[in-house]
């Protein structure tokens, strides 16, 4: 197990001037390519999609069940390559895009807002889990539960009645296909204090001004904005589907959709969520520590359709300004300097997520160093009262 800041000369300067300079450019061109890239994939599949799978599954021709089949594998293509075009939108919210926050902001609000995320919103908040990472009050993502509070929880039972199998299960699905409406909605998974300073309490969304997702300072119209954008591209999906019906809808548009939730909440989940990264009491905690301690994982062909997120997430979290297109040459250089500090995983991403589901549910406390405990903590505790 690595422990964290072993080394007391490693800090931010050192671990910048380990980078070459040119890794730290943004560039309009080069990041509008890669988001004309994203479009132009989709745009052939989907003209794949069209000339080769019929529209409905025709009767006494192709068995029902292989034309189901189809669709789903549509859905995962496109729903891979729109997750590809999110994190162009996530770069414009960290500002990577160009140098320009204005231009950064317009298209991080019209991508995102496209696949039904309020844009302003989300980039304070996503801002703010970067500011606070793995810190166990003030993180604003996958903040852990603790050993009180999930044995007050129903997951305790669940875990019992269910076994390990059942509830590794149960934790995949309800985090990848119910983990971002309930986050973007409810705050679930959020921090323990607001941006105000005070316990949270009540409603934590980003779709309207509130003191629990948002600082009392936040200008109000970028939530309204961003609440704007999502509305818009509702208000289209559902003129769309008055107009041509709602089977085209699911098939264009909702299928993969929910691959793209799928992926952003398997990402956030693995590379905050594993037994050998630290989390932070308040005494404990510094940026640094926290910005160090995720982990990079390969994804093999996944990683060229987005655009790197997963391998090179280290390096995003100490230089969230360092575009995709040079944050693998960076992360080689980041590797170096942060030396044993440094984690990786070469498991493969399927494993750890089923690893991750079982191993990581708890920590003790918020105080000091935690480690995550996971299903057989859970249940050898049931069985010792």
């Amino acid at each position: 197990m690595c422990q964290p800041n072993s080394n007391p000369k490693l800090d931010l300067q050192t671990l910048k001037d380990s980078i070459p300079k040119h890794c730290l450019q943004r560039s309009f061109e080069t990041s509008f390519a890669y988001l004309l890239r994203d479009v132009a994939l989709s745009a052939i599949a989907t003209a794949i999609y069209i000339a080769v799978i019929p529209s409905k599954c025709p009767a006494g021709i192709l068995p029902a069940s292989l034309w189901y089949a189809a669709q789903i594998v549509w859905f995962w293509v496109q729903g891979v390559i729109w997750t590809g075009l999110w994190v162009v939108g996530h770069e414009c919210g960290h500002h990577a895009f160009c140098t320009n926050d204005a231009v950064s902001d317009f298209i991080g609000w019209v991508v995102h807002s496209m696949l039904l995320v309020p844009f302003f919103s989300w980039q304070y908040t996503h801002g703010r889990h970067h500011k606070n990472n793995n810190h166990l009050l003030d993180n604003e993502t996958h903040v852990p539960a603790t050993r009180s509070g999930i044995s007050k929880s129903f997951h305790k039972r669940l875990a019992h009645m269910l076994g390990e199998d059942g509830f590794a299960v149960f934790q995949i699905i309800v985090h990848l296909f119910f983990g971002w409406p309930a986050y973007i909605f409810m705050g679930m998974t959020g921090c323990r204090r607001t941006p105000n300073g005070t316990r949270v309490k009540g409603i934590h969304t980003h779709f309207f001004p509130n003191k629990n997702a948002f600082h009392k300072n936040y200008p109000s119209w970028k939530v309204w904005a961003s609440t704007f954008g999502v509305s818009s591209m509702v208000y289209f999906l559902y003129r769309w589907a008055q107009a041509r019906g709602f089977s085209e809808v699911m098939r264009f548009y909702i299928g993969p959709y929910i691959v793209v939730n799928l992926w952003l909440v398997l990402y956030t989940w693995l590379h905050h969520t594993d037994t050998k990264i630290p989390q932070f009491g308040e005494d404990k905690w510094t940026w640094l520590k926290g910005a160090k301690s995720t982990i990079d994982r390969n994804y093999g062909i996944y990683d060229f359709f987005h655009h790197h997120i997963g391998s090179t997430h280290v390096c995003h979290h100490v230089f969230s300004q360092i575009p995709h297109y040079h944050s693998e040459e960076a992360t080689l250089h980041l590797k170096r300097a942060l030396g044993s500090e440094y984690f990786f995983t070469s498991e493969n991403w399927m494993h750890s997520l089923w690893r991750v589901s079982v191993d990581c549910l708890y920590v003790d406390s918020v105080n000091g160093v935690q480690y995550y405990k996971g299903y057989n903590d859970l249940i050898s505790e049931k069985k010792s009262q």
